[in-house]
């Protein structure tokens, strides 16, 4: 146990800061301004997406292990751990939300084929009207020599817009 408690004092806030901003994908203007117009006058959460990255009025959510670090987080910002299902479950229900967002981001995507990320999408649709969700065409795994961007893009049911696929259900 002394090991663990060792280990923990070498990680440092550049440490995690740089584990944090690893976890998020950029995203142009113009998916930003179209996710926008998706949302206007909504209630909105965005979930693991770094919030300090977006200019929405919306309730952030981010990672507990966060919250420590020198970011300019948005001042409606709550931190959870993702892995506490059952904590994160009752907030967004508690919230009713209209729309609940994860844009660009690892800790939702994982590298999984684009039928998991629909999977995972409808596991949240209990918690808000819409879930909209901002893919890099290029950090999902799918076939690329059997498909392309736009077949993807159709299979999803998304709209394609630079290299992000968004997907509203």
């Amino acid at each position: 146990m002394k090991i663990l408690h060792q280990i923990d004092s070498y990680i440092d806030d550049d440490y995690l800061l740089d584990h944090y901003l690893s976890l998020l994908y950029p995203m142009s203007d113009n998916a930003k301004n179209h996710v926008q117009s998706l949302i206007d006058g909504k209630s909105c959460g965005i979930l693991f997406s770094g919030g300090f990255r977006f200019n929405y009025s919306a309730t952030y959510i981010e990672p507990k292990m966060y919250k420590s670090l020198a970011i300019n987080w948005q001042p409606n910002t709550m931190f959870v751990d993702p892995e506490n299902k059952n904590v994160l479950q009752y907030l967004l229900k508690k919230l009713k939300l209209q729309n609940l967002l994860f844009l660009n981001n690892s800790i939702f995507i994982k590298y999984q084929s684009w039928q998991q990320i629909l999977q995972h999408i409808d596991e949240y649709k209990n918690y808000a009207e819409q879930i909209i969700v901002a893919l890099p065409v290029h950090r999902f795994d799918y076939n690329r020599l059997k498909y392309s961007v736009n077949d993807i893009t159709n299979l999803m049911n998304g709209m394609l817009i630079d290299d992000t696929i968004i997907v509203c259900r």
